[in-house]
């Protein structure tokens, strides 16, 4: 699969453990992420468990939420070990994935004025 192929297609297994992680990071329960996206709860726990199938839409929905680009929370549902024969685009990708991750962990615990 090359890079290009992986970033149009999203993984729900993949999503799915991306969406618990913004969630956890961001410090929301199922029920109160349930709420910003319009959705019941078990619309949520379907999700993280993998029974949904995932659009852009739901990507973009899930992505204000959580006050993200859709971009960054499809990046971070991608797999780098899934990248065939390119080593540099990997490293690329897990960089992106690591530098992501850091941005949503500062920007949870900025407070302004300190």
């Amino acid at each position: 699969m090359t890079i290009k192929e992986m970033m149009i297609k999203i993984d729900p297994v993949l999503f799915g453990q991306a969406v618990k992680k913004v969630r956890a990071i961001q410090k929301l329960s199922q029920r109160r992420l349930a709420k910003k996206v319009g959705q019941p709860i078990n619309w949520i726990q379907s999700l993280e468990n993998v029974d949904k199938n995932i659009s852009i839409a739901t990507a973009r929905k899930l992505a204000k939420s959580f006050d993200m680009p859709t971009s960054a929370l499809i990046i971070l549902s991608k797999d780098p070990a899934k990248i065939k024969g390119d080593k540099s685009a990997r490293k690329l990708l897990e960089a992106v994935i690591n530098l992501t991750e850091t941005m949503l962990k500062v920007k949870q615990s900025y407070k302004p004025g300190q």
